[in-house]
């Protein structure tokens, strides 16, 4: 069994005694992940009774509970955490590595409707940016495009890769000088990194 505790500390990092005690178990230690978002804290837990369900909870910075997600038939490979992101509009997507994605609304409902487009069967959401668009790939090809908020996608933009580069959500990163750096396995446990304009 994996355990966890959520604490707060001040500058200082002295433990602040005022914040809640929130404890929490799981199947094991890799069960949980949180994240910090400006005046929130969002706490992603897979349940220790089957890693076929999770929940999401958001937590204000005094430790109480905004609101709770739970949802079943989540992803369980690799026993791996989802990427998770958190949008300006508070939204949460969650991007599993193996193909699976699940967007929370700012009301803590799942989407239902956005992801089940028919034109998004057997499409990885490989990136998540703060606009609310995303960088997708469709049934394993070497081309890498842009959707839009409104699940178009986008005409004008694609980035052609060799088709053998396997990719992984969370390795695309936007520098400060509007480039892209795309980290991506070219044989096991070996990474490469570049950049596109």
């Amino acid at each position: 069994m994996g355990n966890c505790e959520i604490i707060k500390t001040n500058q200082s990092f002295t433990v602040d005694k005022n914040f809640p005690n929130l404890k929490f178990k799981g199947n094991d230690p890799t069960s949980f992940d949180l994240i910090k978002d400006k005046d929130e804290l969002v706490f992603y837990q897979r349940n220790a009774e089957t890693v076929n369900s999770a929940s999401v909870t958001k937590y204000d910075q005094n430790g109480k509970k905004i609101a709770q997600t739970n949802f079943e038939k989540v992803s369980s490979y690799d026993g791996s955490i989802p990427k998770i992101y958190v949008q300006t509009d508070k939204s949460i997507d969650l991007i599993y590595f193996d193909k699976k994605h699940l967007k929370i609304l700012p009301n803590g409902l799942l989407d239902s409707v956005f992801f089940n487009n028919p034109t998004q069967k057997n499409m990885e959401f490989l990136h998540v940016f703060a606009d609310g668009t995303y960088w997708i790939r469709q049934n394993n090809s070497g081309i890498i495009k842009k959707m839009n908020t409104d699940g178009s996608i986008d005409p004008l933009f694609k980035i052609q890769l060799q088709s053998e580069k396997t990719l992984l959500p969370g390795s695309i990163i936007k520098t400060k000088d509007n480039n892209y750096a795309i980290e991506f396995l070219r044989e096991p446990n070996e990474h490469t990194r570049f950049s596109r304009y």
